[in-house]
């Protein structure tokens, strides 16, 4: 399960690892206390802990790389992640690390408006050291996460890290890249349509609605979760994270495609 952050990802985390727990599966864990795999770096094999047994199962954050997987799970394995729309998940990543005080954001009832408004003159990269209750993540040079994080997450070439392909430019690249997505993964899930989602994942699983059971997680409640964001800043954001915007309708097209074929 390839976690791409604030997609419900931490309210269906459990559910597979229960899964995992009541089959006795040997899960990749991460090294050290960390709570991902690399992420949000491509991983290796120093970022999760050795096994005297084959790998069953991962759910942990790490970035979705092909060969890499192949090599560490089984033949059979099953492929599934999460996504959502791109402006929904914006807002919901932009409470989670605190972005209005990161960047000094004034407007405190509308801060989505205000920093598209001035996007542009604000760090994309900052570090998270304010104050440490407030303390998320310290990101790296050249990483944001208000900016195609979607499609990082699944391992798209962006030019991240530093030196790697970036194929932002080419827009046949990134629709033949996603493309691939649906070809390797067996689920995409659609936040938006989360229990559509859940029936085709218990579909694809063979599970009984009992292993559907879940609980809502780092569900966040916060002033501007449905303010409108106007014309000119969706039109913009839209523009800017344009590779998000064309993952999330290729596979929620794909969803109900998949919904009808039932």
């Amino acid at each position: 399960f390839i976690k791409v952050m604030k997609c419900a990802t931490e309210s269906l985390g459990p559910m597979f690892r229960k899964f995992g727990y009541d089959r006795n599966l040997t899960y990749v864990l991460p090294v050290e206390d960390r709570i991902w795999i690399g992420w949000p770096f491509p991983f290796n094999k120093y970022d999760y802990r050795p096994s005297r047994k084959p790998y069953n199962i991962l759910i942990e954050h790490s970035i979705y790389n092909q060969s890499m997987l192949q090599q560490l799970m089984p033949r059979d394995t099953i492929y599934i992640s999460s996504i959502r729309h791109p402006l929904s998940r914006l807002k919901s990543s932009f409470n989670y690390f605190n972005t209005p005080k990161q960047c000094n954001l004034t407007n405190k009832t509308d801060p989505v408006n205000e920093y598209l408004n001035n996007v542009q003159n604000i760090p994309q990269y900052f570090c998270t050291g304010l104050v440490k209750t407030w303390r998320r993540f310290c990101p790296p040079v050249k990483f944001s996460q208000m900016h195609n994080e979607m499609a990082h997450s699944l391992g798209m070439p962006l030019g991240f890290p530093l030196g790697r392909k970036d194929i932002t430019e080419n827009l046949e690249a990134v629709k033949d890249y996603i493309r691939g997505l649906g070809e390797n993964f067996h689920l995409i899930m659609i936040v938006e349509y989360f229990h559509e989602s859940l029936i085709l994942l218990k579909r694809l699983m063979c599970w009984s609605f009992k292993d559907l059971f879940y609980v809502s997680r780092n569900v966040g409640y916060y002033s501007y979760k449905h303010s409108k964001v106007n014309t000119k800043n969706t039109e913009f954001f839209e523009k800017w994270n344009e590779i998000d915007y064309l993952l999330y309708n290729h596979f929620n097209k794909t969803l109900w495609t998949n919904i009808q074929q039932q």
